[in-house]
């Protein structure tokens, strides 16, 4: 074992891991992501989940978020952007803000 993190709770028939990426996502070390969609087929949300390992085989979660939410056939999307140093997050249903015009 590498290293090791607690797991989600099951919250629904749709719980699952969408996607698992490594990288540095610009933070200068490196991270993994996680999507995890959790709820049911009709109310569900999907978020990203970035850990870090720590030196004691443990991975450190450094950011949870949800990223869409569904509810029947409304779907309410956010994003990530990543950037050198940190992230900018817009939660879904949030309306974009127009940083210049």
């Amino acid at each position: 074992m590498i290293a090791s993190a607690p797991g989600f709770v099951e919250t629904g028939s749709a719980d699952d891991l969408e996607a698992l990426a490594t990288g540095d996502a610009k933070l200068g070390f490196p991270v993994i992501a996680l999507a995890v969609t959790m709820g049911g087929h009709r109310v569900s949300t999907t978020s990203l989940v970035l850990y870090a390992a720590s030196g004691e085989r443990q991975l450190d979660q450094l950011f949870s978020a949800p990223i869409e939410a569904r509810d029947g056939d409304e779907r309410f999307i956010g994003s990530i952007v990543f950037v050198p140093g940190y992230l900018l997050y817009r939660a879904p249903g949030d309306r974009p803000e127009h940083l210049a015009r």
